[in-house]
């Protein structure tokens, strides 16, 4: 980012929100381990700040990779990682999305898979009710 960018105040208010919705490592483990009031709570807030202006097409398609397993493989999530560092590169607006999966995808192992499968469905859920654009 250039020196104009960091200076322009919308840009830092955007940044700022980014950083108060994105859950902790430590509300991420607690999602991971089926807690689903903190994840509805969560999907609600980061999706509703995050993914107002993000694009159907490049949300379902990282969220039916996602979806098309059928369970935990540590090697096609970590493969999913890299899916979404490209992701995130062609798509800025889905930046905040793309963190917070790796972020998560990080943390997950076989007994949490399912967790991480409905937390990823809720922030999708909560997208179509607040910002869904085609």
């Amino acid at each position: 980012m250039n020196k104009e960018t960091h200076k322009n105040p919308q840009f830092q208010r955007s940044q700022e929100r980014t950083r108060s919705t994105m859950p902790t490592d430590e509300e991420i483990e607690v999602i991971l381990r089926g807690d689903s009031e903190k994840m509805i709570s969560l999907a609600e807030s980061f999706a509703k700040v995050n993914l107002g202006r993000a694009s159907t097409a490049s949300i379902r398609k990282v969220y039916s990779e996602v979806k098309s397993m059928k369970e935990y493989d540590k090697y096609k999530l970590d493969l999913l990682r890299a899916k979404l560092a490209y992701v995130s590169h062609r798509h800025k607006d889905l930046s905040p999305l793309t963190e917070l999966l790796d972020k998560t995808i990080k943390k997950v192992k076989k007994e949490s898979f399912r967790y991480f499968q409905d937390f990823f469905q809720a922030i999708l859920a909560y997208f179509y009710k607040y910002g869904k654009t085609t």
